[in-house]
Order: structure tokens, then sequence, then C-alpha cells
């Protein structure tokens, strides 16, 4: 006898029925859960939510910083829960109150009397050849600004042996509107700039200005508008008179070296002096065209003592030898940094007296203001925005006393922008750096350079135009680079798990799949060349490419592997349904498939060949890949480009074909077909210039993407119409 009994019920049996009627018992006991995986998950869950909230909490104090970089100098109440404005310093400038930016252009000029550059204790005379507002009644609340202004540049004393890049320099200062005024009775002000610094004049002032004047120009802000950098030696002719020689003279070319002097002048603000630079013909002097002007965000109030002990001590931190970091005793203007980082808003604190309105909520006497950060940025021009001072070396040591009878001048359109930034902007164009144009590039390449010149800082927030919009711009991009990730993901899903044939246009797809290894391998036939000088070129993307039509060759012959040491291929029998399903695709004569196939072939060649190609043609040709073999066989490239085509739509039009006799939608998924119709959309959209301005300018929209487009319509309508084949890859019959 069994030791112990069986704890699963017997069957319970009906005597009226013969036992033949079997009742359910029920579902059986639950086995028991652990109490250890359950304090493994929890402990696993705790730990996820741990690390995310301290990553989260990380990430939020790093990007509180960097948005706030002065925030430990912050007063510890609001404005609402002031009521001793003593200890506090308020922002001069709040998000309600308007402004204007002047603008005051200065040129070098030995015979100059509107005031003088200091530069190693001496001191360069300057003519004003500017000085308006650029802006007026803008504040920190509204969109960016453009305008343009036409400047009458003296060339003469850009000739000379050895200008400096800020032998044409510009400033900007910012001053209240007209009505209302927001700085009353200022008594006195306070900066950072040690009497030894000399700052550059930013206004013309015939006699003494006014304290608030004064407080007006010590925020102010100067730039170069001079650039150095390589040029042929016939430098374009338009900017000159026509009696002008375009080219450097080459007998002069070793006096010119040997009369200039040299000047030990550090990089700060930009300045250094031709002289300094060697040779002559890789460091011609440009005019910046494009400036762009910004003020920094800040209202928030400050401690005053915090402040103040900063302020006293921005010149040793902002003043300091290049690489060591030791501060410069006595510094010059050019020996200093200005970055809102570093700076922030303590360049200049004002004291006035109490307004009456705030008399009933403060104790002390007067009230204390911090002055915005103005900000012009010397890294705004590209290469399109740099014109070419005319030739004509002008020996500056030689010259006689004599007042010229007839000045030369060029006119140049200077485009200024202002808007609102934050300190993440500041932080990005600084992180971008400066960069040296190659201005010998042929047109295109420098409408290349210009506009990913434009693109980089319009992402940070610095547009060139109204009409440009290049965060909008990359959004669309990320969004079709992600749709077409998608859809080359959707598309391995569905070949690898798919099983039957059924609904499949066989051939259809055959000539898909091999339209695409086809254009995978086209992009390898270099790739097996490399460079002439022997260097191998690397392209990561065919390995991924090959993916795709592989596992579509695979599913529509049914290749299947043996699972063994040693697997073996072969080809499946086909099922009922996958024999009725090809039975199917045969209705499609002969004749009619090559109609087909010649018909888009004849588009293809057409489009290819015989018209421009494009739609909307692009206003800037980005540039095709360089290999020599593209040179040597031209032909074979564009022959493979048409018939890759040819095959790509054929396929795609097969299956359009097979969905509408099966009644039945196959071929992909049905999300990756709206998919790619939202992906072809894009394509156009991505050319428009309404839409994106000039950052659409390098997109165009061929004609063979209309094809495309056409299909995608097709085959979204099919997949919205028809149910989705459901091969088994069993017969019905059989189950």
């Amino acid at each position: 006898m069994s030791t112990h009994q069986s704890l699963e019920k017997p069957p319970i049996t009906s005597p009226s029925l013969g036992g033949q009627l079997q009742l359910d018992p029920g579902a059986p006991e639950r086995k028991p859960r652990s109490a250890t995986k359950v304090c493994l998950w929890l402990t696993f869950t705790f730990l996820v939510i741990a690390g995310c909230s301290l990553v989260h909490f990380i990430a939020q104090r790093a990007l509180y910083g960097i948005q706030h970089p002065h925030s430990n100098h912050y007063h510890p109440k609001p404005e609402s829960e002031v009521t001793d404005w003593s200890p506090v310093v308020r922002p001069l400038i709040t998000k309600k109150d308007s402004f204007d930016i002047i603008a005051s252009v200065w040129a070098h000029d030995d015979r100059g009397e509107d005031g003088g550059l200091y530069i190693d204790g001496e001191e360069r005379p300057e003519r004003l050849i500017f000085s308006k507002p650029v802006f007026r009644n803008v504040n920190l609340k509204g969109k960016t600004q453009f305008t343009n202004v036409t400047l009458r540049v003296p060339v003469a004393s850009l000739r000379g042996a050895n200008i400096s890049t800020h032998d044409l320099r510009a400033s900007f200062v910012l001053v209240h509107s007209e009505t209302p005024s927001w700085l009353t009775d200022p008594l006195k002000f306070t900066t950072w700039k040690p009497d030894s610094l000399h700052s550059p004049s930013v206004r013309l002032w015939k006699e003494t200005p006014s304290v608030k004047d004064q407080i007006y120009d010590s925020f102010g802000v100067t730039i170069p508008l001079i650039q150095f950098h390589n040029a042929p030696y016939d430098i374009t002719a338009s900017l000159q008179p026509a009696t002008a020689n375009p080219a450097y003279p080459s007998d002069l070319e070793g006096e010119y070296f040997e009369r200039t002097r040299q000047r030990a002048s550090p990089n700060n603000h930009g300045l250094y002096f031709l002289g300094d630079q060697r040779p002559v013909g890789e460091h011609h002097p440009y005019i910046i065209t494009r400036t762009d002007i910004g003020i920094m965000e800040e209202t928030n109030l400050y401690d005053h003592r915090l402040y103040a002990l900063t302020q006293q001590s921005l010149a040793m931190r902002l003043c300091v030898y290049p690489g060591i970091g030791m501060s410069i005793y006595r510094p010059l203007w050019y020996q200093c940094t200005r970055a809102y980082g570093q700076m922030g808003v303590f360049e200049t604190k004002i004291q006035a007296k109490m307004a009456e309105s705030e008399s009933s909520r403060s104790r002390g006497q007067y009230m204390h203001y911090y002055a915005p950060h103005l900000t012009a940025s010397f890294r705004s021009p590209g290469p399109k925005d740099l014109i070419p001072v005319p030739l004509g070396i002008k020996d500056t040591t030689m010259e006689n006393d004599k007042e010229p009878t007839d000045e030369e001048f060029i006119e140049v359109g200077w485009r200024l922008s202002f808007s609102t930034h934050r300190p993440t902007n500041s932080l990005l164009l600084s992180a971008l750096g400066r960069h040296r144009y190659n201005m010998t590039e042929t047109g295109n390449d420098l409408e290349i350079s210009q506009y990913l010149h434009e693109t980089s800082l319009g992402i940070m927030g610095f547009r060139s135009s109204a009409d440009h919009h290049p965060r909008l711009f990359a959004i669309s991009s990320a969004i079709l680079l992600v749709l077409g990730g998608a859809k080359w993901v959707w598309n391995i899903i569905y070949w690898y798990t798919r099983s039957s044939t059924v609904g499949i246009s066989r051939f259809g797809n055959t000539l898909l799949a091999t339209s695409l290894v086809l254009a995978t391998t086209t992009d390898l036939i270099p790739l097996f060349f490399g460079y002439p000088d022997g260097s191998p070129l690397y392209d990561f993307r065919p390995p991924f490419q090959f993916i795709v039509p592989l596992l579509m060759l695979k599913a529509i012959f049914r290749l299947e592997f043996t699972k063994s040491w040693y697997p073996r291929w072969y080809f499946a029998q086909p099922t009922h349904l996958e024999r009725a399903s090809e039975r199917i695709e045969t209705r499609i004569s002969k004749l009619t498939k090559l109609l087909v196939l010649s018909a888009l072939f004849t588009v293809s060649y057409v489009i290819t060949t015989q018209t421009d190609g494009w739609i909307f043609k692009p206003d800037i040709r980005l540039p095709m890949p360089t290999h020599p073999l593209y040179e040597s066989t031209p032909l074979l490239f564009r022959a493979l480009q048409i018939i890759t085509r040819t095959l790509s739509h054929s396929g795609f039009v097969f299956q359009l074909i097979m969905n509408t006799q099966s009644k039945t939608y196959a071929g992909k998924y049905k999300i990756n077909a709206r998919a790619n119709l939202i992906f072809q959309i894009f394509q156009p959209l991505l050319s428009s210039r309404r839409v994106f301005g000039s950052a659409a300018s390098v997109m165009g929209y061929p004609c063979i993407e209309a094809v495309d487009l056409c299909l995608a319509v097709v085959d979204v309508v099919q997949s919205l119409r028809y149910k989705t084949a459901r091969g088994l890859g069993v017969d019905e019959s059989e189950q």
C-alpha cells in the first residue's frame, strides 16, 4: 500500500450517462510564492528608482548651475518680501523696460581727432565714421530684431604696413528709450576696471558727459570689424577702382615685411596685427559685415556684500597671463577677457536715490542697481560675410604730411541683429571657437561653409535673418532620421519573422531586394580601391544595409537551415496557401511585367539624364563623394543608378498589384507604410523656403522623389483598405 496519497482529485463521472461525461474538478492549486524573489524584486526596484533619482538630481543641479552661474550671489528673499533695499542690488533693466542700442563705428586715422585706441601705451588716433541708434524700443521679452546699415569705410588706413583687427571697430551702448527713463537721479557708479585699462571709446563726446551717460558707456562693448584670412593675389576687383592693380607687386613684398613693425599683441578681444602674421598672402584684411548683438537675460536680485566683493576681485580673474593664470599688474583693455561665466553682471554697479514709491518699503536711503551684460559676437561672420579690403600696399612709415585730396571709400552693407540670450547660449558660442576660412575656395564651397556656419550659430540662438529657422529645420531633420531608422528596424523584424510568402509578390520583392543590393554595392565599389595615395576608405553602413535585402531573399525563396552542429540549407516546399498566392501572381503576364519595367526605366532615364532632375532646386549644392573611380567611369555609376531606381520602383509596383488582386496587404507592416508616407512628405517640406527660410537652402526636391511619394500614397490607401495577409505556413484544411 502506498505510504502517501496523490493530491490530485479523481475525475467525477456521471452514472446516468454511463460514465462518459467527466466533470471539471477546477483549476489545480497554485504554487506558493517565494519571499526571496519578492525581496530581490523590491531591492532591484528600489535601486533603480534611487539611481534614477540621483541622476535626475545631479543633472538638474548641473543644468541649473549652467543656466545660473552666479546663483550663489543671489539675495535669499524674493522682491515681494524685501523691506530693506540697502543690502540688495537690483537689475537696472527689468523685463518690462524698453531701451535703445546705439552703434558707433571707428576707423584708424593718423589725422583723426575723435579719440584714440591705447595699445602698448601708445594712442592710435581714430575717426568716427558712423554713430546712430540701430535698435529702438527693444526689451528682454521681444523677438530677435534685424536691421541693415550702410557704412562708408575709408580704405587708406587699412592698407598700412601693420594694421590691426581693431583699425576698424564697432562699439555698442545700451541707453534708455526717450520715455520713460528707468535711470533717474544716479549719484555714482563703480566698475571693475582698473585705471590703467584705457577702455576703447564707445561714444564720441565733445563735452564732458553726464553721470548717466558715463554709466551707459561703462558697460558698453566694442568688437573688431577686421579679420585676416588667406586670399589669392587676384582679390575681387569689384570693390576696387577701375584703375587699381588687383595684384600684389612681387618686388614690394620683401620691403613690405622689412617696414613692418612687430608688436607683442595678445589674442584677447581678437586683437593682433598684420605685422605679426606671415606670409601676407595668408593674412589679407577682410571687413566684417555681420554682427550679432545680445543682452543676457538676468533679472534676479543680488546680495550687495557678495556683489561688491566679487566686483573688487574681478580684475584679478579677468586679466591674467594666458597659460599660467597669473593676474596682470596694471593690465590694458586687450589683456582682459569678457566672458559671461566669469564677468556676469558685475561690470557696473549704480547707486541712485530712493524712488518715492519705494520709500515706504525701505529703511535704506539709496538703491543699488547692476548694469546688464551686453554682448557682441566677433564669431558672427561667415565666409560670405567678409569683404576683402581693396589691394594696394601702402607704406605708413614713409607717408608725407600732405592730406590726400581724393579719399577712397567703399560702401559696406552691415547686417545687425539683436536678441536676448541666456548663459547657455554664451557657453555654446564659446565652445564653438574661432574658425579660419579658406577664402580661396570656389563659390559653391564658400556657400556650403556659410550655410554650415549660419546653421550652427542659429541652433545656438544666433539667427542670420528673420526667415532663418535652423532649430525647426534641425528638429524636422531629426524626425526624418528617426523615421528612416524606424522603417529599417520594422523591415528587419517583418522579414525575419516572415514564415510564409502568402500575399507576397515574389517577383516584385526579388526586384526590390536586388535594387537594395545594387545600391549598397555601388557604395562599396570605391571602398575596394581606396584613394590614389593608398589610404583606405572606411564605411560602417554597408554591412547594415545588406541585412534587409538578405532577409527578404531568404523569406521569398523559403530558405531554411537545419539545427545542427553543421547547419545545412534547403528550400522549403510551398504550402497550399502559398501555391494559391503564387497562382494569383501569375495572372500578371510577362508582357505586362516587361511594359512596367520599360516604362519605369524610361522615367528614371529621362529624369537622370535628360532633365535637371529637380522640382525644387537647392540654392546650395552639397559636394558629392569625390573618388577617381567616379571621375574615370561616370557612365558606369549613372547606369547603376538608373537600374537601381528602375528595379526599386518596379518591385514596389508589382507588390501593389499583388495586393489589389489578392485583396490583402503584405510586403511590410501597415505602420511602416504610414511612416514611409510621412517620410516622403517631409522630403519636400524640408526644401520649403516658406517654412524654414534659408535653413533649407541646401535641400532640394528631385523629380524621382515625386515617384516615391505617389507610390507611398497608394501604399497607405491599400493598408487602410485591405486586411493583413495571414500566412500561417500550413494549409487551413490541415488545422
